[in-house]
């Protein structure tokens, strides 16, 4: 049976953050055009600090707060996107599934704020809102993109969407592999239970665009997937299905 405790702090995250999504759109709306982006890493750092969630930055020296970048990470949680709020040295918007553009108020703050959103089942329109993204990207916002596509139900490395990395392409900026520890733990996939622990965020070296020009999509994705691999200390899936036999 599960706590009160860890059901209470699931509760608490919901709450905290569809109120202030809510005061900060209303903000936006009333003439101060920035508040929700202004608001998102203080949000994410109390959000942490309220769920007992410690965040232990590791690497963050590579980037250059002053230049844009495309991160590229693996994604074990929903507490993921806090914990890289903590982690980067830089504001990033995410590239989102549409699904999440409906949920109310919450989706309208997201939207507000500048993350793309993702059409999975249009092809047409999952290439212009990457297109879209690129363009932001080159004009300076980085973003975070989550190949796998879905959260992780085992602590593993899915296979990665090929997407991300066509932006990447597009937008010729550095590419950076973040590997994220500890938050499927804290967090596991469809469960309605906060567990208070320590994540970590191991941020790689960044891929310059000229060597990102001169490999394929293919060489690009298994040169970042095996990266990630390494920095979240998690085994590619089909590397475990191997050893299953």
């Amino acid at each position: 049976m599960h706590s009160p405790t860890a059901t209470g702090r699931f509760a608490f995250a919901g709450g905290f953050t569809a109120a202030t999504a809510g005061y900060l759109l209303l903000r936006q709306l009333a003439g101060q055009p920035d508040a929700i982006r202004r608001h998102t890493v203080p949000w994410a750092v109390n959000l942490a600090r309220g769920i007992g969630m410690q965040v232990r930055v590791h690497g963050a020296e590579q980037v250059d707060p002053a230049e844009t970048a495309v991160f590229i990470s693996n994604h074990q949680s929903n507490l993921d996107i806090v914990a890289l709020y903590v982690a980067l040295p830089v504001q990033p918007g995410f590239l989102a599934k549409r699904e999440l553009r409906r949920i109310p108020i919450f989706g309208r703050a997201m939207e507000a704020s500048g993350h793309v959103f993702v059409d999975r089942f249009n092809r047409n329109r999952a290439y212009e809102a990457i297109t879209r993204a690129a363009e932001q990207v080159r004009a300076g916002r980085p973003i975070v993109i989550f190949p796998e596509g879905t959260r992780s139900e085992t602590e593993t490395i899915k296979r990665f969407k090929k997407g991300g990395f066509h932006l990447a392409k597009q937008a010729r900026v550095p590419v950076v592999p973040v590997g994220v520890r500890g938050t499927a733990r804290l967090l596991p996939k469809n469960r309605r239970l906060i567990h208070p622990g320590t994540v970590d965020v191991h941020i790689g070296v960044p891929i310059a665009p000229e060597e990102i020009d001169a490999c394929s999509v293919d060489e690009l994705i298994d040169r970042v997937r095996r990266e990630i691999s390494r920095l979240s200390a998690l085994p590619l899936l089909e590397d475990v299905r191997s050893d299953r036999g």
